[in-house]
């Protein structure tokens, strides 16, 4: 991301890979004067999501990694992630 972003949107998952392209994609849509950043928190996933995370090739979208700890922790990480 080149600038500061203006909006964080944090999405903690843990084993929703399915859901996650569309819950990104939601997160721009209708967005284009924003500049979103969209930290997605993987929660320990064991069902590909970290890989799939790792494969995206979108700045606007930054995976952070940890150990299964709960949707509270994932939430509370991904919000000490934000830069928005």
């Amino acid at each position: 991301m080149s600038s500061m972003p203006d909006v964080s949107v944090v999405i903690p998952t843990y084993n929703r890979r399915g859901f996650l392209r569309e819950a990104m994609r939601s997160c721009f849509a209708g967005n284009d004067a924003l500049n979103v950043e969209v930290v997605v928190v993987d929660d320990g996933s064991t069902d590909g999501t970290g890989d799939y995370l790792c494969a995206l090739d979108d700045e606007r979208v930054r995976p952070v990694f940890q150990e299964h700890q709960g949707a509270q922790r994932a939430r509370n990480r991904g919000l000490s992630e934000a830069q928005g």
